[in-house]
């Protein structure tokens, strides 16, 4: 059963571009607005690169294309006069940053650079119960940082900002969980 030939099916309003989330919803909304039925272009496709669909109707002069692009549906409209687009974007997934650090992890990289010279055993393993219990956010790899300056040798020359980034970059872990 052909289609209806109306080539201003869809886009009365001027949209130029639609989105949606899939490739079935991609091809639904094409078979929505191209105005007549369509069969694949086999030597086009092969020069093009990708799979291009030309209208059956070209005996009534009409020439109108989709162009399959992957990440979307170009329909070339009108006789190429009018080109429209129909973006495919899945929707993105829950993703959560789980964060980590250890003890371990903490006193190697103290050994390392000479950090928490000037300190205690007390005063170390305060600091190091706080790690093991707290998350590693910016505010606790603060709170670490400065206890870590605080107790270790003026002559190192380090700044709060620097062994943040000592800890951030050596100590905490990120793993990625997915919905």
């Amino acid at each position: 059963m052909a289609k209806e030939i109306n080539p201003y099916k869809g886009y009365k309003d001027g949209t130029t571009a639609f989105h949606v989330k899939s490739r079935e919803e991609a091809w639904k909304k094409a078979n929505e607005i191209f105005p007549t039925d369509y069969e694949k272009d086999e030597a086009a496709s092969a020069r093009a690169g990708y799979p291009i669909y030309r209208s059956t109707a070209t005996d009534a002069g009409i020439t109108d294309w989709i162009s399959d692009l992957g990440a979307r549906l170009e329909l070339n409209l009108k006789n190429g006069a009018k080109s429209l687009n129909i973006w495919i974007t899945p929707p993105t997934p829950k993703i959560t940053a789980v964060r980590r650090w250890s003890m371990e992890d903490i006193v190697s990289m103290c050994i390392e650079n000479n950090f928490y010279t000037q300190g205690d055993a007390l005063a170390y393993s305060r600091m190091l119960q706080r790690v093991e219990v707290m998350k590693p956010t910016p505010e606790e790899i603060y709170k670490t940082a400065v206890d870590i300056l605080d107790h270790t040798d003026p002559n190192e020359d380090q700044t709060i900002t620097n062994i943040m980034c000592i800890i951030e970059n050596t100590v905490v872990r990120t793993t990625y969980e997915i919905d």
